[in-house]
């Protein structure tokens, strides 16, 4: 809460346009299937390497969200492809297996954000290795949310773009640590 000091407002206009260029992406797959797949890890990863940089102090611009589309956008996507279908394949056998994968590759967007030089395959791997001994905390880190989650359902979803700076905050602060 510390790091959002001051910056309440403007972490939540964030997550708007976060929110907002992700349903545009929903909206515009009733043409095109494709398109929410391949603008899903461009718009995470611009909303993780914004909350990052929000959460060391540095300056951050709503553009940042658009971030992704960079000379990089094939590693984000490679990433975000990689750990869905891993995700997947775990939760196959049981939906546990599924979260413990989950938790694993949690922080390798977060990776890819502070690295530019590391490759997909890479982040993936050193969060699942800074993961070890790890995802207990961070899964009961994500549990002290769920009460805010069922007041933010009473405020017709508006709390969540408090929420969801908050949450991503937390989350920030937890790869640092």
């Amino acid at each position: 809460r510390d790091s959002l000091s001051g910056k309440w407002v403007f972490a939540a206009e964030l997550t708007l346009l976060f929110f907002v260029a992700s349903m545009l992406a929903q909206f515009a797959s009733a043409y095109l299937f494709i398109v929410p797949f391949i603008l899903a890890p461009i718009f995470k990863y611009g909303y993780v390497l914004s909350m990052l940089r929000l959460s060391r102090n540095e300056k951050v611009t709503f553009e940042m969200l658009f971030d992704g589309f960079s000379d990089r956008f094939g590693t984000y996507f490679f990433a975000y492809l990689v750990i869905g279908v891993r995700v997947f394949l775990w939760s196959l056998l049981l939906i546990v297996p599924g979260i413990i994968a989950a938790l694993a590759y949690s922080q390798t967007f977060f990776i890819l954000a502070d690295k530019k030089d590391i490759t997909a395959l890479e982040a993936i791997n050193e969060s699942k290795a800074m993961m070890k001994g790890n995802k207990w905390r961070f899964f009961l880190l994500y549990l002290s949310f769920i009460g805010w989650e069922i007041l933010a359902l009473f405020t017709l979803f508006i709390g969540y773009f408090f929420l969801a700076p908050y949450m991503m905050m937390t989350h920030a602060k937890f790869y640092e640590a």
